[in-house]
């Protein structure tokens, strides 16, 4: 009786993990769709929130209408992993010629990786920030990390871009590990236009300076 049942539990639910959506896609925000019935939360990145701010950057709205842009008109197959965030369906999907939406937006420096999910975007996360794609400029932060009010690090990998740009009263100063007194003390907030740094001179040609430099 109990092997029936569960034997029963699982036809249940296999087929709604397997089923592949194909058809137009309309855009809820940076990374949710709906499908006919189905909310779908694009699986493998994070984009701002729809009322977010990167700076003086609407780059919620931002994010939104270059997906809007990009979906168009086209046939869109999801690929649900079986697993739900609320009410939407957890998927990966993907355009005609076999691009996924999260290898798009984060390429294009509209979202970032989100490593609580499949895929990996992280190398195009780190290409797209180096190049300063997108919303990268205007401090582009994921919508958990904005959520939160907190930088979520795994966004901007700072093991290999440690230098902190930090926006106060005394302007822009960047603070190198090892070198600044208040490297510790300082908190980076990129939904306020800060940003990490891979190099002094990455944060002098975007126009930050040393604690103490006089300002131009």
């Amino acid at each position: 009786m109990l092997t029936r049942l569960i034997l029963l539990a699982l036809l249940t639910v296999s087929p709604a993990a397997a089923d592949t959506f194909t058809g137009p896609a309309t855009v809820i925000d940076g990374d949710t769709i709906r499908m006919g019935e189905h909310r779908i939360r694009l699986s493998g990145f994070d984009a701002p929130e729809r009322d977010q701010h990167c700076g003086t950057t609407a780059c919620g709205a931002v994010a939104a209408e270059e997906l809007r842009k990009h979906v168009a008109d086209q046939p869109i197959t999801c690929v649900p992993d079986g697993t739900r965030h609320g009410n939407r369906i957890i998927a990966t999907c993907h355009t005609p010629d076999g691009q996924t939406l999260g290898d798009w937006m984060v390429s294009e420096g509209y979202a970032v990786d989100d490593a609580r999910y499949a895929p990996n975007y992280a190398p195009q996360t780190a290409a797209a920030r180096a190049a300063d794609k997108g919303l990268w400029p205007h401090g582009l932060a994921s919508g958990r990390a904005w959520r939160i009010g907190a930088v979520d690090t795994a966004d901007i990998n700072p093991a290999e871009c440690a230098i902190k740009g930090n926006i106060s009263a005394n302007g822009r100063i960047y603070h190198v590990p090892g070198e600044s007194r208040s490297y510790g003390a300082t908190r980076i907030d990129l939904s306020r236009g800060e940003r990490w740094f891979c190099s002094v001179a990455e944060a002098e040609a975007a126009g930050w300076r040393a604690p103490g430099a006089p300002t131009s």
